[in-house]
């Protein structure tokens, strides 16, 4: 992904930086669960997809619109601001803590223990808004995309697509289509009672999410 025919590309620089998020959430999330900075990486993880999506869409269906808004050194200060939401969000966000009951990360840290209950549900709006609007834009771009293109190629015969072009598409639909599932899921167990199970196949998507972009990679 580092060689420079990949890494000249804005596409390749967003999805560098979520392998690198990816990296770090991983054992968090997984080997030692618990760590609260998993959660922040999710936050930060999530904004870098968005970015993802909507430099898609922008550079296969607006290419000069494109190249101002990540030509040169304007492409850093997009891939900054995750960065700074996943520092903030590590320090000031109501972290998520796994249930040993639930085997999955809840808000909640009494989740199904008897005797301890709060009169208010313990829950993060922050996390509801932000998984919200990141299943809205990335869904939204991505359709978008998808009209954009069949108008373009079917009705202004425009040039086709090159192979590098489909192939860093078809990355980031399957890096943001994991991300978009995961999102919802991850807002239906905070508030809906589950069965354990799907709880637990929750928690390894949520896992899978960040260990299969190398796996992609690879493949494609």
């Amino acid at each position: 992904m580092l060689k420079p025919e990949f890494i000249q590309h804005s596409c390749f620089k967003f999805m560098f930086l979520i392998a690198i998020i990816d990296m770090i959430e991983l054992p968090f999330n997984s080997v030692i669960s618990g760590i609260q900075c998993a959660t922040a990486c999710w936050y930060s993880g999530c904004m870098t997809c968005i970015f993802l999506a909507f430099n898609r869409l922008f550079e296969l269906c607006f290419p000069k619109f494109a190249e101002k808004l990540y030509g040169g050194w304007r492409i850093y200060v997009w891939l900054v601001i995750p960065v700074l939401e996943l520092i903030w969000c590590a320090l000031f966000e109501k972290p998520a803590l796994y249930s040993i009951k639930l085997h999955a990360w809840f808000f909640n840290p009494f989740e199904l223990v008897e005797d301890l209950r709060y009169p208010t549900p313990l829950t993060s709006h922050f996390h509801i808004f932000h998984n919200s609007l990141t299943m809205i834009l990335m869904s939204g771009s991505y359709f978008a995309l998808i009209v954009l293109m069949y108008v373009k190629y079917r009705f202004y015969q425009a040039e086709t697509v090159s192979n590098l072009q489909k192939l860093m598409t078809i990355q980031a639909v399957l890096v943001c289509f994991e991300m978009c599932v995961a999102a919802g899921i991850c807002i239906l167990m905070q508030h809906v009672r589950l069965p354990t199970i799907l709880a637990v196949i929750a928690h390894v998507g949520w896992i899978m999410v960040n260990g299969s972009f190398i796996f992609k990679a690879l493949v494609l």
